[in-house]
C-alpha cells in the first residue's frame, strides 16, 4: 500500500485517489499528525463520541483541504459525511464498515459499482490494520503513525491486528444519494446541535445537510403546530388536524 507525501499537492491528492479507486485503500500519511493533541483533548471532555460539536467540525479536520481533494474525485464533489466518532469504539466502527455498505443486498452486485462509501481510519498512536477485499483472501497489512489516514471503499474488510487498541478517529464519507443502514436513536451516526451546523460555513453545511434537511424543510410546519397547540381548543385544534397527517409522519 503506497503512502501519500503530506504535502497535499494535487499529485498527491490524485495518487490517494487512484489507490483508493483501484486498490480499495490509500494512506494519507502525516494527515493529522499536528492535530493528535486537539483530539486526545475533546476525548477528554463529557462528549458522546459521535457528537461533533463546533470545534470537531473545523476546516482542518472534518473539512480537511487534502482530504477534500481525494474524496472530489474518488466519489464525486458532491459526497456527504455519513458517520463520525471519536474514541476506541472508532475500531469497532472499523472492523463493521463492510456491513453498512451494502446497496443491493448482493455483494457481487455491489462490487461492480464504483466507489460510493469511504472509510477514513486515523488512529492517535501507532496501529497497524489488517485490510483485505470482501470477496477474496487477499490480504494486506498497513502500519500506520499516529495521525495517517487509512481511506478505505468501505466494502473492503478491515481489522486491528496485534498490540492495544488505540483511541482512533472514523468518519465515513458518501456518495449523496447512498445512505447507509438506519441507526440506532441512542447511536446516531453523526449527533450535532443545529445551532453548531448553522455555525459552520457553506460548504461545511452542504456535506452534513441530510442530518438536518428534513427539520430544516418543515420546521415552519411545527412552529404552527407548537403555537396552535397554545391556542384555545375551538381555534387550535382545526389547524392542529390540518396539520396532523404530516406531524404524525415526521
Amino acid at each position: 500500500m503506497n503512502g501519500v507525501a503530506g504535502k497535499g499537492s494535487a499529485a498527491a491528492a490524485n495518487e490517494a485517489a487512484s489507490d483508493l479507486v483501484a486498490r480499495g485503500a490509500g494512506v494519507l500519511d502525516k494527515l493529522f499528525a499536528d492535530r493528535i493533541g486537539f483530539l486526545r483533548q475533546l476525548l477528554d471532555k463529557p462528549r458522546p463520541a459521535a457528537r461533533v460539536d463546533a470545534s470537531l467540525a473545523t476546516t482542518d479536520l472534518l473539512f480537511h483541504e487534502r482530504l477534500d481533494s481525494v474524496l472530489q474525485t474518488a466519489l464525486d464533489p458532491s459526497y456527504v459525511i455519513a458517520r463520525v466518532h471519536l474514541g476506541v469504539g472508532a475500531n469497532e466502527l472499523l472492523r463493521t464498515c463492510q456491513s453498512r455498505a451494502a446497496l443491493f443486498g448482493d455483494a457481487r452486485a455491489d462490487r461492480l459499482l464504483p466507489v460510493f462509501s469511504a472509510t477514513l481510519f486515523v488512529p492517535l498512536a501507532a496501529a497497524t490494520v489488517l485490510i483485505g477485499a470482501a470477496h477474496d483472501d487477499d490480504r494486506a497489512t498497513v502500519v500506520l503513525a499516529a495521525g495517517d489516514g487509512l481511506l478505505l471503499d468501505s466494502r473492503m474488510r478491515a481489522e486491528l491486528v496485534g498490540g492495544a487498541t488505540p483511541l482512533a478517529l472514523l468518519v465515513g464519507f458518501t456518495r449523496a444519494w447512498f445512505r447507509e443502514p438506519l441507526a440506532a436513536p441512542a447511536e446516531p451516526p453523526i449527533d450535532m446541535s443545529l445551532s453548531d451546523f448553522l455555525r459552520l460555513p457553506a460548504k461545511g453545511r452542504a456535506r452534513l445537510l441530510w442530518r438536518f434537511d428534513r427539520y430544516l424543510q418543515h420546521r415552519h410546519r411545527l412552529l404552527i403546530y407548537q403555537a396552535a397547540d397554545r391556542l384555545p381548543h375551538l381555534i387550535g385544534a382545526p389547524i392542529k388536524r390540518a396539520l396532523r397527517g404530516w406531524a404524525s409522519s415526521y
